[in-house]
């Protein structure tokens, strides 16, 4: 077995390894299937099969046989979302844009600043201003807000609602969709009361 400056073993047999301050990963026959060449490596929760790995400022995603699943360039990554078929946020060259969890580029990362993908749609920022899409990332609300907010709430015969707000700087302004979370009904309401604070 090769030389290591430290080895952290698991029942199963297999281990994270690290030499001369790089990390790599061990399986359960001690073959070295992801090399020690990263700053930090840690598996995934709720994905044991899956490897998180971080170097000179990039992350990537590998499975433990040493197969690469995401490529290691992006500057961020959000953690593995629970349910399957959930895009996750990342970042590239300072813009955000959402993948899938094979690696895919279901939306460009174009945008200045992206919340995660939630009930099929992002708040997301271009030019300084705010607007929505949804996980195709076509444009639902077009960048011309200040603040876009997203919130759910549950009023009279059991309906939930979930609320898109967008508000402007120095008047009353406010775009709100409304959807039932029960039945999926929606309705999309532009009110603008202008009234200069």
């Amino acid at each position: 077995m090769k030389q290591y400056d430290a080895i952290e073993r698991y029942s199963d047999g297999s281990a994270y390894v690290k030499r001369n301050g790089k990390y790599g990963y061990l399986n359960a026959e001690g073959e070295e299937t992801i090399p020690c060449l990263y700053d930090h490596l840690e598996t995934i929760t709720l994905h044991t099969d899956l490897l998180r790995v971080e170097v000179d400022g990039k992350v990537g995603v590998f499975d433990k046989s040493g197969r690469e699943v995401i490529a290691c360039r992006y500057e961020e990554m959000d953690p593995y979302p629970y349910g399957e078929d959930l895009p996750i946020r990342v970042r590239l060259h300072g813009r955000y844009g959402f993948i899938s969890k094979q690696g895919e580029v279901l939306i460009q990362p174009l945008y200045e600043k992206a919340s995660v993908l939630a009930n099929d749609k992002a708040v997301v920022q271009s030019g300084g201003k705010w607007g929505l899409i949804d996980r195709t990332g076509k444009l639902l609300i077009p960048f011309e807000h200040d603040a876009v907010s997203i919130r759910e709430a549950c009023g009279a015969y059991g309906h939930c609602f979930k609320f898109v707000r967008c508000v402007d700087v120095g008047y009353n302004v406010s775009t709100d969709e409304y959807e039932c979370l029960r039945c999926g009904q929606s309705e999309l309401r532009l009110d603008y009361h202008w009234s200069q604070d």
